[in-house]
């Protein structure tokens, strides 16, 4: 995302958050930088186009990887969601001192990453993009084994509002693939660059979305209010607030952004949870 981009989506935001050296900044629409920008979200409630989901990071699998690029077993049956009209979920609506740490792609396998996440016991919620794995399937299993979870960020991260994308390849096929894996089908989905999650998809794109994730198990559309990206933060509500869905990426800086969060966390009296015990 050029900085261009970034500028236009803290201004319709209203409002964000840059944490860098341990310092909070809060920087409101109007210039402000006293902290007391916020913005309200609720936990279906449309927001402000995204921030912090571009192409993905240098190395990741190209986008435009064949049906060959990652093996994995073969499609069996997959589960059919009761929800055919999938909820897009920005921030969740709970009393819970609790925020949520998300994860996206896979390409970094942070060994600093890794003991940080175990050590402290931090449930992660992990959007895995099938190309990013390379085979490496045990490190997400360590990774998530705090009572965090595997969840579908598609085989190849293509954008799923484009016409070219097979919809039933790229939000079905992990979902059999995963659940081979790690013995769990996940139930939630985050479309790459968020795409597809917003009231400005069209109708006939977004529908096609959810009846194909619904059709193999998706329960939740997940998106974030919240970014980390290369050691700094950005927050839609002006800073961490309970409730928040963090967004991240498997990246070199992984291991200190955590870090970084957990302060942040402990002077709010906030904790991570599983993003599963509240989205049923």
């Amino acid at each position: 995302m050029n900085q261009r981009r970034r500028i236009s989506v803290i201004a319709a935001a209203g409002a964000a958050v840059v944490v860098t050296a341990g310092a909070l900044v809060a920087v409101a629409a109007n210039g402000a930088t006293d902290g007391s920008a916020d913005v309200n979200a609720a936990s279906t409630a449309q927001a402000p186009e995204p921030f912090g989901e571009s192409d993905l990071p240098t190395g990741e699998p190209n986008s435009g990887a064949g049906p060959d690029a990652a093996a994995g077993p073969e499609e069996r049956a997959l589960p059919l969601s009761k929800k055919r009209k999938l909820a897009r979920t920005f921030v969740v609506k709970t009393k819970d001192p609790v925020f949520f740490i998300t994860i996206d792609d896979g390409n970094t396998k942070n060994a600093a990453a890794l003991k940080y996440v175990t050590t402290n016991r931090i449930p992660a919620t992990v959007f895995l993009t099938n190309a990013a794995v390379a085979g490496q399937w045990n490190y997400f299993r360590k990774f998530t084994a705090a009572g965090g979870t595997v969840e579908n960020h598609t085989m190849t991260h293509k954008s799923l509002t484009s016409g070219s994308t097979p919809l039933s390849y790229e939000i079905c096929r992990p979902q059999a693939i995963y659940g081979a894996k790690y013995g769990r089908i996940p139930t939630m989905l985050r479309p790459p660059y968020g795409n597809g999650g917003y009231a400005t998809t069209a109708k006939k794109t977004r529908k096609a979305i959810d009846a194909t994730a619904s059709a193999c198990g998706v329960q939740h559309i997940v998106m974030w209010n919240a970014v980390a990206e290369k050691g700094s933060f950005r927050f839609i509500r002006g800073s961490l607030k309970r409730g928040d869905i963090v967004l991240f990426h498997f990246t070199p800086s992984l291991a200190g952004e955590l870090k970084s969060v957990m302060r942040m966390a402990a002077k709010k009296g906030l904790h991570p949870a599983p993003l599963t015990d509240y989205l049923k």
